[in-house]
């Protein structure tokens, strides 16, 4: 490879770090990190080098830019007496008890705003060893700078100045929405960012992509331009695709589902042509150079700043087969008035913490709940004279009034926030609000009073009322529901994604009488959950994979009686013999008493004995039908004999058919316990 002459912020750069130190190095996009990485290399000559890269592909293109270089990657061979070791995240992390990290003098990660996790942590930071954070954008998912365990900071050039210095094609930007301003405070977030659910309602209430379909056909993004488009899902992508491919002759789309060979060929594809568009998730969000691409349309609705920065100016690549290159980007959500494109990162240096913003109030309870607000997200509430976004869709919530004031149009934090409630009438409440601008807004909210169709639920945890028992796990944004009415023999399993859907299924499964909502963690489209967070002990039965809980309350039974045998100090293997005898006509009958008081050894074995007796026969001995067997919860009574004979005696029916047919049948058994 012919020697590449530095420009001069690159080996300003390479001169400010710091030997022995953790160096945070900031360089924005198309700055040259790789050549920066090699001038390192050459510059400090360690005996042996990590580049530790997010993304295979751009790993291996690094390593081009060495000669006695090697890969710690998986399908790649490793050859331990190179100076220069390339490595993925991935093969690193299940490699590490073959990899002596203590051989590298000089450790390089890639990225680091996507990855700073303690694992990751656990392999870059070394003694002794000199170590390079690199990334374009500084800040943590909650756009805070990146400043932990930083001992040198490395600022050699801005956006702004390669700009001015021509070192990026010259870049406009146009903005012709506001949804994220819309809509942004009443969002809910989910690992940092924006809830799928949330998100996806956003796209569809702001037409997103029609609007999209519509710029791309008046500027002839496809046809005269090659265009590079973001959005939020895999979904979203696809449909774009197809409103789009019929249209136009070179249309991509770019995402995770499809094989490293096709998103090659698809790629290259793009490349390649003339005039095309490729539709991106976020794989072409790191480390992808496109000098033909001239334009860019931003339609990925994130919180996280680092991400919208990295994509802004992925069509800013200079071309040198066009010297009057001019990107344009078209934000589709209004990011712009989030983000700075041109920021060289002081601002957010400025920014106070939660826990500083909330230091500074006078009044000490104020203090003392928005230092409780801190624990998570600040809460924040839109000032702009409409309706929260989360309550629009509320089927209770009315009559929304501007009492006074003009909106400031700002997001506050609920902390700095009035509120108050006041009696509107029988089933009525009216809910106040008031900005720190002076803006007064109010509107009704009818409650579980109300003689309507709604259904009252209870807070109180009473086993005679009907109850819902939820198995929340936020790691599938996933629950299971098991409705127990008391006018019924058997539990319903049922898998939901969302409370709405779950909450009409209680209605029809209860039938409008009330019930009680039990449930591993709070629910806040539901009414008065009572959170038992115990229940999350029982979530690794679950099996979310096969879709099918038939066999969970089964396991939930056996799970229950093995604490019982231990605690009454029984043998475990009396649960696995038992089992055998619970199936779907009994589970209730079970699960009623192992949940009640005073159990003892005799009790247990009295149960258990009394249960055996009545497995489920083939048929009904009187109406034949295979689907009658006898279940001791349709019992009508049980007799005890006046005398002690060891006997006692159940009256029941066979099968729903006897029942109806009134055709009772007489049950004995031994009692050898009584």
């Amino acid at each position: 490879m012919s020697k590449l002459i530095p420009r001069a912020y690159q080996q300003l750069a390479v001169d400010s770090v710091e030997v022995g130190k953790v160096n945070l190095l900031v360089l924005p996009q198309r700055a040259g990190k790789t050549l920066v990485f090699k001038l390192m290399i050459e510059q400090f000559e360690p005996k042996k080098a990590l580049l530790i890269i997010g993304y295979r592909h751009i790993a291996e293109q690094i390593a081009t830019y060495f000669e006695d270089v090697t890969f710690i990657m998986a399908g790649k061979s490793f050859d331990n007496s190179k100076q220069v070791h390339v490595a993925s995240f991935q093969t690193m992390q299940s490699r590490l008890e073959e990899i002596d990290l203590s051989q590298y003098d000089l450790i390089i990660q890639d990225e680091r705003h996507s990855r700073m996790s303690k694992q990751v942590d656990n392999i870059v930071l070394q003694k002794d060893t000199t170590v390079v954070f690199a990334t374009g954008t500084p800040l943590t998912q909650s756009n805070k700078l990146i400043t932990k365990g930083i001992d040198n900071h490395i600022n050699p050039i801005t956006v702004t100045e390669m700009m001015q210095q021509r070192y990026l094609a010259p870049t406009k930007f146009m903005s012709n929405k506001n949804v994220i301003g819309e809509n942004a405070s009443q969002l809910r977030t989910n690992r940092g960012d924006y809830s799928e659910a949330d998100v996806k309602q956003v796209v569809q209430k702001s037409d997103l992509l029609k609007d999209i379909v519509r710029l791309v056909e008046k500027e002839d993004l496809a046809t005269k331009h090659k265009t590079l488009v973001y959005v939020n899902f895999i979904s979203t992508a696809q449909e774009l695709y197809e409103m789009l491919k019929d249209s136009y002759d070179n249309v991509f789309v770019l995402h995770s589902k499809l094989s490293n060979k096709q998103q090659t060929e698809l790629l290259n594809s793009y490349q390649t042509c003339e005039n095309g568009l490729i539709i991106s998730v976020r794989s072409l969000s790191l480390g992808f150079d496109s000098p033909t691409s001239n334009r860019l349309v931003f339609g990925l609705l994130t919180k996280i700043h680092s991400l919208a920065l990295q994509i802004l100016w992925r069509s800013s690549t200079k071309n040198p087969a066009d010297p009057n290159k001019q990107a344009i980007v078209y934000d589709m959500l209004g990011i712009l008035s989030e983000v700075n494109a041109y920021t060289d990162f002081s601002e957010y240096s400025k920014k106070l913490s939660c826990k500083d913003e909330c230091s500074k109030l006078p009044d000490l309870f104020d203090r003392y709940a928005c230092l409780e607000s801190c624990a998570g997200e600040p809460p924040m509430s839109n000032c702009d004279g409409k309706l929260s976004y989360d309550l629009q869709e509320n089927p209770h919530v009315s009559n929304y009034t501007v009492h006074s004031g003009i909106p400031c149009k700002e997001s506050v934090p609920i902390h700095n926030m009035s509120y108050k409630t006041t009696d509107a009438g029988e089933g009525r409440l009216q809910k106040w609000s008031m900005c720190p601008c002076g803006l007064i807004t109010s509107y009704i909210l009818k409650t579980s009073v109300v003689p309507s169709e709604m259904i009252e639920v209870y807070s109180d945890l009473n086993p005679n009322k009907n109850c819902i028992t939820v198995l929340y796990d936020p790691s599938v944004k996933k629950a299971i529901a098991l409705f127990d009415s008391t006018e019924r023999t058997r539990y319903k399993v049922l898998e939901f994604n969302n409370s709405e859907e779950m909450f009409k299924s209680a209605v029809k499964f209860f039938k409008n009488q009330t019930f009680t909502i039990l449930s591993t963690t709070k629910l806040s489209k539901l009414p008065n959950v009572v959170v038992d967070t115990e229940l999350k002990a029982v979530l690794p039965l679950v099996n979310w994979e096969s879709g099918n809980h038939d066999g969970l309350v089964k396991k939930l039974i056996i799970l229950k009686l093995e604490h019982i045998l231990e605690f009454l100090q029984m043998k475990k293997g009396y649960a696995y013999y038992q089992k055998k005898h619970i199936n779907k006509d009994n589970e209730k009958q079970v699960m009623t008493f192992l949940n009640g008081e005073s159990l003892t050894k005799q009790k247990v074995v009295k149960f258990f004995d009394k249960l055996g007796k009545f497995e489920a026969v083939q048929e009904c001995m009187y109406c034949k039908d295979p689907n009658g067997s006898y279940s001791t919860t349709i019992v009508k009574k049980a007799i005890k004999p006046k005398t002690f004979s060891h006997r006692w005696t159940d009256i029941g029916y066979c099968c729903d058919t006897c029942e109806r047919n009134g055709k009772q049948i007489i049950f004995e058994y031994s009692n050898q316990d009584e």
